[in-house]
């Protein structure tokens, strides 16, 4: 094993890059946010991924897995957040001249 990533989001994204981590023998640990797809990552590649419940927007979750991973492993060498949290912007009008 090269290394341990933890990648949030493992789904879409993060799922690819995830997949390709554990498939050139890297200790990948993945995230989801509902349950129903937990088991559906480390069965790719059930010797070097794992899957955790993880609501990306919980800080204190967030460290509570690093740390678990850490402690299980021994180092991380990187998280990736492969999950996207998107906020639609507010529109503004921009009046001539530049200003709003």
């Amino acid at each position: 094993m090269d290394g341990t990533f933890v990648i949030t989001g493992v789904g879409r994204l993060g799922g690819v890059f995830a997949q390709e981590g554990s498939a050139t023998g890297d200790c990948v640990i993945g995230t989801v946010g509902k349950s129903d797809g937990m088991a559906d990552f480390p069965a790719l590649a059930p010797a070097q991924a794992g899957g955790r419940l993880l609501e990306v927007i919980d800080g204190d979750a967030v460290v509570a897995v690093v740390g678990e991973v850490v402690q299980r492993t021994g180092a991380l060498e990187a998280l990736m957040s492969g999950s996207a949290l998107l906020k639609r912007p507010r529109p503004h009008r921009v009046r001539p001249g530049g200003s709003r």
